[in-house]
């Protein structure tokens, strides 16, 4: 893995030719891209305070309309949104979804509203498999590529007492910005709740079709784990910027 100095950023179209935009609203995961050695510049199409909600409405047929929430959906618009405002220049664009799967079922984990939606949220996932879903879509110039990344995560049993003591303590440091309340970047969190070693799948498609990705041309399934591979690299696969994914969308110079 080598490291690149960190992302730049722009508020204007580039005038060169294929520039790497990232379009994201800070600089954490463009910082991460370049640190995987994928040199982008960090761009926006709308201002900072510009949320993803405000990305969802600014389409009459958004992902929440229709389609249930799909974090590819979302991607692909801000791609496509993107690329026309950007046509001379390759642009990235990411998005997650953190969900908890239980006996069939699937449940979507938000941002918690407060306190007492906090504690419902890690209570849920107390003794479950959590998945995130990071989408990675990409246009080379030529063709589109989309990447998506399911890393499968354990969580320890916890007390509904434990989740209520926890949350008090780091909710406003914390936890009102992380959906599902558990944030793996955190080392408390992450040692006392966090089972290690994940199951990861990945994938690669080359079209957009019926509102997801079309059928995988790549799938890869891998094993990582905090004590092996590290804390950043399992940043970056959760995120869907799996160094193997990277190397097949062709991200790597």
């Amino acid at each position: 893995m080598t490291e690149n100095p960190s992302s730049k950023e722009i508020f204007e179209p580039l005038q060169e030719n294929n520039s790497i935009l990232f379009i994201a609203g800070n600089n954490q995961k463009a910082d991460l891209l370049c640190l995987l050695g994928v040199g982008v510049v960090r761009t926006t199409l709308f201002p900072d305070t510009f949320s993803e909600a405000d990305w969802q409405a600014a389409y009459e047929h958004g992902p929440f309309y229709e389609y249930g929430y799909i974090p590819e959906v979302l991607a692909w618009q801000k791609a496509v949104a993107a690329h026309h405002e950007f046509p001379d220049s390759h642009v990235i664009t990411s998005d997650t979804l953190k969900v908890i799967r239980n006996n069939g079922t699937v449940t979507v984990l938000e941002k918690p509203a407060n306190k007492e939606e906090a504690v419902k949220q890690i209570m849920a996932q107390s003794g479950k498999e959590i998945i995130q879903k990071g989408v990675l879509v990409y246009w080379d110039g030529v063709n589109w590529k989309i990447g998506i990344v399911e890393t499968k995560m354990n969580i320890a049993e916890i007390s509904e007492g434990r989740a209520q003591v926890y949350v008090e303590e780091y909710f406003d440091k914390k936890l009102h910005n992380i959906p599902g309340s558990l944030p793996i970047m955190h080392e408390p969190t992450r040692i006392e709740f966090y089972e290690d070693g994940f199951e990861v799948s990945m994938s690669c498609a080359t079209g957009f079709e019926q509102n997801r990705a079309s059928e995988p041309k790549w799938q890869r399934k891998s094993h990582i784990s905090l004590s092996e591979d590290g804390l950043n690299t399992v940043f970056a696969y959760i995120n869907g910027f799996a160094p193997p994914l990277l190397e097949e969308m062709g991200l790597f110079s």
